[in-house]
């Protein structure tokens, strides 16, 4: 499977105003507009193989819908993202520069896992395992990340050729990140035995760790929500990242030299961009951990009763404590 930039036809286009900038820097010279801003903008994207959604419609209730988890045997994949514009503004300098600047608020969730199988009426550990997953060290992990950045690009025409042109943009952006999380399951395997007839699993192997960024730690219920977001926002790191893109056009023929609206047009156009090449940083929460091995005897029946009914990040921690041999606390900086 590959993954690649979605360059839609609008945001590829002197349309795409100052929203351009957003999947490509170069993308902002090639347009006939001398400014254009963007107040406020939104997009959100959801991809899965997880699941698969039935009767959903943009003209009636989300509630109509309806959803069923996929069942087999492959790895599985969970993507979001979202980004909400605000005052993004873009000016040219002429028809061969232009730069653009603004404020976004950005956030992306990724899980994948390897292969196991599943059907969506498993309630028990046991049941998971009877599926034949019994048979396979398993492993999964998932990232999460949201900030507020401000950005600024500058770009410009390197060569304008009788057919061709090439743009090349840069962004500059300084972050705060608001929450970050991360977390990874390895070496999950199970050994299968009969205990009174009865086909049992006892756990042989796994490692894990997760974390999360510690400003969700200072999030108190006996507080108003004002001076909880306060607080909140109050304990984030700065982060940098850089964008870089360049934009190769091919003109069509036979223009007219003096027709200025002409200088934007083109037959094709090819748009190359990397985007969000940097960090964002945050201080691990006092809950997150590190944990390897498991304890002697640790069958699914005992798993099952130390996860049932876990509330919270602690809760987990004090369930998980009994069943693996070590558990560390992750401290310091982490970054994303």
């Amino acid at each position: 499977a590959s993954f690649r930039q979605n360059y839609h036809v609008v945001e590829g286009s002197s349309y795409a105003g100052s929203l351009g900038v957003g999947n490509n820097p170069a993308s902002i010279v090639n347009t006939p507009y001398p400014w254009d801003i963007t107040i406020f903008g939104t997009q959100e994207k959801h991809t899965t193989n997880a699941l698969t959604i039935y009767k959903y419609s943009l003209l009636s209730s989300p509630a109509k819908s309806e959803y069923l988890f996929n069942s087999g045997n492959f790895p599985r994949y969970a993507h979001t993202n979202f980004n909400v514009n605000l005052l993004n503004a873009r000016f040219a300098l002429g028809r061969e520069r232009a730069i653009a600047f603004g404020m976004n608020m950005r956030g992306y969730t990724n899980v994948k896992t390897g292969p196991y199988n599943f059907i969506d009426t498993l309630s028990t550990t046991r049941q998971f395992f009877d599926l034949g997953n019994s048979n396979v060290k398993l492993h999964g992990d998932v990232t999460s990340s949201s900030w507020i950045e401000l950005f600024g690009t500058y770009s410009q025409t390197i060569w304008d050729r009788e057919t061709n042109r090439l743009n090349a943009g840069v962004t500059l952006k300084v972050s705060r990140g608001v929450s970050g999380a991360h977390g990874a399951v390895q070496n999950v395997q199970v050994q299968r035995t009969t205990h009174n007839d009865e086909m049992i699993y006892r756990f042989e192997s796994g490692e894990a760790q997760y974390g999360y960024s510690h400003n969700f730690d200072t999030w108190n219920n006996e507080r108003s929500t004002s001076q909880n977001l306060r607080d909140f926002l109050s304990h984030t790191a700065v982060g940098m990242s850089i964008d870089l893109g360049v934009e190769y056009i091919i003109k069509p023929g036979g223009l007219p030299a003096w027709d200025e609206d002409a200088h934007y047009d083109y037959d094709w156009k090819v748009g190359v961009a990397l985007l969000d090449l940097g960090f964002n940083q945050f201080r691990y929460g006092i809950h997150s951990r590190a944990v390897a091995g498991i304890r002697p005897n640790i069958y699914d029946t005992l798993f099952d009763e130390r996860i049932n009914g876990v509330e919270g990040v602690e809760s987990f921690n004090d369930s998980l404590a009994g069943i693996v041999n070590t558990m560390r606390n992750l401290s310091g900086d982490f970054k994303i």
